[in-house]
């Protein structure tokens, strides 16, 4: 049953890149530098409605995956501490996207507030979670330079860096939520690759 959560997971990556690029088309004048995904539900869209319903569908769907991230970190070995930890900062990152859907821009709990803080974990427990779940070059180099990306989008963010972010909203968004969902998608992905072969492993075993 896991590998369905995880397989919906994977599909839900996808799906949060894809809501802006559908619903673009129908918001007079958006840009993806300067507007973010939230603009598209909030008061000042045309069609909000299409838009917060399928982000509240991809905080469900996070949830449910959260579970499928416990199991298949427990079956393949993680330390159960790491296991929770990794789970609990996905259910967080569901908790705020579905709080984000059902409290549209500009409503102040949009944000998803404490609940949400664990997206914010993600890319770093994620590596650690998943490094030694794989000899993959490509993989881990990919975890190590999202890191990277994440750790110099923090003073931008937070402010430690001074620069006018009026006219690159949606782009430091974006690149934000790059490092911090891509994981997840990736992690759901390789968990589920890894947990077929070791099936198959155990059905190889039995047959001999």
């Amino acid at each position: 049953m896991d590998v369905y959560y995880l397989r919906s997971r994977a599909a839900a990556t996808f799906l949060y890149f894809g809501i802006p690029v559908i619903a673009a088309p129908f918001y007079p004048g958006y840009s993806f530098i300067r507007n973010t995904a939230s603009d598209l539900g909030s008061n000042h869209a045309v069609y909000p409605l299409p838009v917060n319903a399928a982000i509240i569908l991809l905080g469900i769907a996070t949830l449910i995956a959260a579970f499928g991230f416990l199991h298949a970190f427990l079956r393949l070995g993680t330390r159960p501490f790491l296991a929770w930890i990794a789970s609990i900062a996905v259910c967080s990152n569901g908790l705020g996207t579905l709080l984000s859907g059902i409290f549209p821009s500009p409503d102040p709990r949009h944000s998803g507030g404490m609940w949400g803080i664990g997206t914010f974990l993600l890319p770093l427990i994620f590596a650690i979670a998943l490094w030694k779940q794989s000899d993959s070059r490509l993989l881990k180099g990919y975890l190590v330079a999202n890191i990277l990306l994440f750790a110099a989008m923090i003073p931008i963010i937070s402010g430690m860096v001074e620069i006018d972010k009026s006219m690159i909203r949606g782009l430091l968004q974006r690149i934000l939520a790059f490092t911090a969902y891509t994981p997840i998608g990736v992690g759901a992905y390789m968990l589920r690759k890894r947990i077929r072969s070791k099936r198959q492993a155990d059905t190889d075993s039995l047959e001999k």
